[in-house]
């Protein structure tokens, strides 16, 4: 039995005396190789490969192509070599190649016997002693499925003799298993040496199958069939047997079963050999063919029967012809050979005339590879006989065309013979064979060759035959197949005269040139775009492009680029650079187009073809495009946004603030404008912005002019001049402002802000109007402020102006009338109520100054901010100034949150007395808060406070100028002008005038 894997992997072998024809492009010579290795003749990849072989002049194996069945080649010469060969000569180990090895030896511990070096992994029984765990006869895996081959009798420990182990079953019968000559599988025969031997094998086959309950009946052999998950075990038409996953793709396989005799043992008529003259078939007249492996395949002149093969429930049956064992005439001994074989990667076979109803599948002796004519007085038999090999995987050489193959050859081993007289064999191609092929089937198509000669040792002819198979290999690159079968046939076959025997590992070497690739990658280097076609394709500025693309060979060898470009309207070439000097397979190569070949105002067609020195790709495939624009646009022209944003930035006047945002629009009058540069305060402008007209924003973080330089870039890339765009940010604006200047009886403060929902301050108590201190300091007539008795005179707002969580400044003046001073009492000026506490309050604080006493024994200003609205202990972050407390003079406190920093501060600025007056400045106190800020929800309230949610520390004295600041903090400049008396009537207008933060 031969089992052996299915796959579908090409052949390999290195073959010598390939002829390749010359290429145009020049390799390196010897002294141009540098630093090249030229002593390791192997390259991972085909680039690589090509390159040392140009380099140092020598063929070089494509390492990463490398399989048992393939070897691919870079020559010397530019071209490429795939040798493929029906047998493996080298297989990986541990990620090295070693040389294949049938060896059969014991496994470490002694459970199994393993092969040495085998193309899959393989192992045999080591015998069924009582002490192992029952393992099957034979076990074949790769590619991560398994088969299992059982043998139905109990098995001796076996004699190892290279790749046979011998078990000895019964007396005179035997179990002979070798490993296949390509190590994929394994052949197991059972040989019977006598009738007796026959009677005895068939009695212990029939006590285990009782043991069992096997089926088959007599002498049947039941081999139970162990697969992986995913396959299945089915018989073929032909009688054959095969494994098949679930795509119905055959992984193992075997053929239709024979049994023989030796019968081509027995002596035909004739005389010896003779140095010139016919000879003994059986090999017997040549030293080569006499030295062949008797067992694994019939022999000439043996009587062979095709057994029956069924697949029952995990068991494939094999049933040996009764009628041969019976037979006087049958010469013993006779083996049973079920003959499992495995469909590789190559197929070979031998048919024949003459009334034989099988063919020689996988022969591996050669006296089995008889071509031509021969007779019973040589052969035991009349017959005319033909071989054929079959290559698989040539996915790659049915992918070319024809004029691809420079030159093909098939080698095959002539080992005899039938004289020395020169005969000729052809060689011709067939179709699909298998293991069912016969005489009948086996068509003769196309002839590619022939070699003329003899073959025998005597004569000193015998060896490697080469026969040219260009012809068949251009024909399966025309046919785009993926296998060719390749046959040898004696001219004459109506005699001896051609009978000549071959060994079966044939190899076949295919040298070839493919085309390039076309080129990939193209595109403009400079100015940088890609390949586009139609509206998009790009707009340049330069009349002389850089164009780019890499290059590529199948075979790895060197390339040149040419570059085209056409003008688009015309579709006449403008300019053509012509093949540019050699680079190696994967190489970017650049070129730029000369001046004075293209036109401002015109669009283009670029393309790239690609040549080895004798094959061109064709222009590359995409259509890739370009115009040309070498005008500059006109200067953009910038205008701020003057709705939906923050602020206006007009140019020429105060506007915004530090925090408030604002927007431009960029435009320019070229209908070509693609996108914008620009930068606030940086010149050249680099912040880009994209579109024929775009919106940019700004956040301004300091006070005063900022200039906004923007420049206009077209699709080109040509760049505008620059416009620049000044304007001023502004102060910050009030969200709240009550000057106390509208002495109305309706019991109400106008809110004279800018923002547009206003927030008047309705009054409670008794608080009451009275001169502000810009009338007492004769500053403007006219001037309010409200003055509170201490008791439960206070203001307050409808909701919340201030948003807590947030930065903010609250300013106003104050005036602490000198009676409170002794009280021991905290009084607020300024607050927002929460729902039990004040979010925050500004106060005169009677102690926990400073000084002890406060400075000069009088307290202190204080700003404190609770750090919770709860009641009990909520805990608060205090600041207070350390400038002295004045009563009965006016003082400007201005109380800050820094929500960024989280600080807070506090600043006194006093200004006296219009008979005392002060110099105005401003002294700042600042401390940390660590707590989370909190929102007070409340009426923002004046003259009181909030705390465990009862009204307190009303304020004794006047109020005036109170101002809000929502999300922001001022300059120590803006405190120091508010403290000086600055007021909207100071410039001239309305409160904007001051702040002008709101649009005209």
């Amino acid at each position: 039995m031969k089992w052996w894997v299915a796959g579908a992997t090409a052949f390999a072998v290195v073959v010598s005396g390939t002829v390749v024809v010359s290429l145009g492009l020049q390799r390196g010579t010897d002294d141009e190789a540098g630093g090249a290795d030229c002593s390791v003749p192997s390259a991972e990849t085909v680039d690589a490969a090509a390159a040392l072989a140009d380099a140092c002049g020598i063929d070089v194996e494509v390492a990463d192509a490398r399989t048992p069945w393939e070897r691919t080649w870079a020559t010397a010469d530019g071209a490429a070599r795939t040798d493929f060969s029906v047998m493996p000569n080298q297989v990986q180990r541990d990620g090295e190649w070693v040389d294949l090895d049938r060896t059969l030896v014991v496994a470490e511990g002694g459970e199994s016997i393993e092969v040495a070096a085998p193309v899959y992994d393989l192992s045999l029984s080591a015998g069924d002693e009582p002490a192992r765990e029952p393992r099957p006869l034979g076990v074949i895996e790769y590619g991560g499925e398994r088969l299992e081959v059982w043998f139905p009798l109990e098995l001796p420990e076996p004699e190892l003799d290279g790749a046979r182990a011998t078990y000895q079953l019964e007396a005179g019968v035997r179990l002979e298993v070798t490993v296949s000559p390509d190590a994929t599988g394994f052949t197991p025969i059972v040989v019977l040496d006598s009738p007796a031997a026959a009677a005895r094998f068939e009695a212990a086959l029939v006590a285990a199958r009782e043991a069992s309950g096997d089926a088959g009946e007599g002498i049947d052999v039941a081999f139970r069939t162990v697969v992986s998950e995913g396959l299945r075990v089915a018989t073929t038409a032909e009688g054959g047997i095969e494994v098949l996953d679930e795509r119905d793709e055959v992984r193992f396989s075997s053929p239709p079963s024979v049994m023989w005799d030796a019968s081509g043992d027995e002596p035909a008529d004739g005389g010896a050999a003779a140095t010139n003259g016919p000879d003994r078939e059986s090999g017997l007249g040549d030293p080569e063919l006499a030295a062949a492996e008797r067992g694994l395949n019939p022999m000439p002149g043996d009587r062979v029967a095709t057994m029956p093969v069924t697949a029952v429930d995990g068991r494939v049956i094999v049933s040996p012809d009764p009628v041969m064992l019976a037979d006087p005439a049958t010469v013993w001994p006779v083996r049973i050979d079920p003959s499992f074989s495995g469909k590789g990667p190559a197929d070979w076979i031998l048919v024949r005339t003459g009334g034989f109803s099988s063919s020689i599948y996988k022969w591996t002796d050669p006296i089995d590879g008889g071509n031509g004519r021969c007779t019973d007085s040589s052969c035991n038999a009349n017959f005319t006989a033909r071989l054929a090999w079959q290559f698989t995987g040539m996915e790659t050489i049915g992918a070319m065309v024809g004029g691809d193959v420079i030159n093909a050859q098939f080698r095959v081993n002539g080992v005899h013979s039938y004289n020395c007289n020169a005969a000729t064999t052809d060689l011709f191609v067939s179709g699909w064979i298998n293991s069912s092929t016969t005489w009948g089937s086996l068509g003769v198509g196309l002839y590619s060759g022939s070699v003329t000669g003899s073959q025998r040792s005597s004569c000193g002819t015998a060896g490697w035959k080469e026969f040219d198979a260009t012809a068949a290999i251009r024909q399966l690159a025309d046919q785009n197949w993926t296998a060719i079968t390749l046959g040898l046939k004696a001219s004459d076959e109506s005699s001896m005269a051609g009978w000549k025997r071959f060994a079966h590992d044939a190899t076949l070497a295919v040298s070839y040139n493919r085309a390039p690739n076309k080129a990939t990658n193209v595109k403009l280097a400079s100015p940088a775009s890609a390949c586009v076609a139609g509206a998009g394709r790009p707009m340049i500025a330069t009349t002389t492009p850089t164009i780019s693309a890499v290059a590529t060979d199948p075979d790895g060898g060197n390339v040149q680029a040419e570059f085209s470009v056409v003008d688009q309207g015309t579709t006449n070439e403008v300019w053509n650079s012509r093949p540019i000097a050699a680079k190696a397979s994967g190489s970017t190569f650049t070129m730029a187009v000369p001046t004075g070949k293209l036109l401002n105002g015109k669009a283009y067609q670029y393309r790239v073809t690609v040549t080895d020195g004798s094959k061109w790709s064709g222009w590359s495939t995409a259509v890739c495009e370009f115009s040309i624009d070498t005008s500059k646009p006109a200067a953009p022209k910038v205008v701020p946004v003057a709705t939906g944003q923050p602020a206006v930035y007009a140019s020429g006047v105060e506007r915004g603030g530090v925090g408030i945002g604002g927007a431009f629009t960029l435009s320019s009058t070229a209908s070509d404008v693609a996108s914008y540069k620009y930068g606030f305060g940086t010149n050249p402008p680099t912040t880009a912005v994209t579109g024929a007209t775009a919106t940019v924003t700004y956040t301004p973080t300091k006070t005063g002019p900022v200039s906004l330089y923007v420049v206009a870039i077209d699709r080109a890339g040509n760049v505008s001049a620059t416009t620049t765009y000044t304007f001023d940010v502004a102060f910050p604006e009030e969200d709240g402002v009550w000057t106390f200047d509208d002495a109305t009886q309706d019991g109400t403060a106008t809110d004279s802000s800018g923002v547009a929902k206003k927030n008047p301050l309705l009054l409670a108590g008794e608080a009451q109007w009275t001169t502000g201190p810009r009338e007492l300091f004769g500053s403007r007539a006219g001037d309010g402020a409200l003055v509170f008795d201490g008791v439960n005179d206070f203001a307050a707002t409808a909701g919340p102006v201030v948003d807590t969580r947030k930065s903010f400044t609250v300013s106003a003046f104050v005036r602490l009338d000198a009676a409170a001073l002794n009280s021991g009492k905290a009084y607020t000026a300024l607050g927002q109520d929460g729902l039990k506490n004040s979010g925050f309050h500004v106060q005169y604080h009677p102690s926990s100054c400073p000084t002890p006493n406060g400075i000069d024994g009088r307290g202190c200003w204080r700003f404190s901010m609770m750090n919770a609205d709860v009641l009990a202990n909520p805990g608060s972050v205090v600041v207070s100034s350390s400038e002295a407390v004045r009563v009965d003079e006016w003082v400007l406190l201005v109380a800050e949150h820094n929500a960024t920093t989280k600080k807070t501060a506090i600043w006194s600025c006093p200004v006296g007395t219009p008979e005392r007056p002060t110099t105005a400045v401003p002294k700042k106190s600042q401390t940390s808060r660590a707590a989370t800020p909190w929102q007070a929800s409340g009426p923002f309230t004046v003259g009181r406070s909030q705390y465990n949610g009862q009204p307190l520390d009303y304020w004794p004295g006047a109020i005036d100028d109170v101002r809000v600041f929502s999300g922001q903090v001022l300059s120590e400049a803006k405190i120091r002008r508010m403290c000086q008396g600055a007021e909207p009537s100071d410039f001239g207008g309305d409160v904007n005038a001051v702040d002008p933060t709101v649009g005209e």
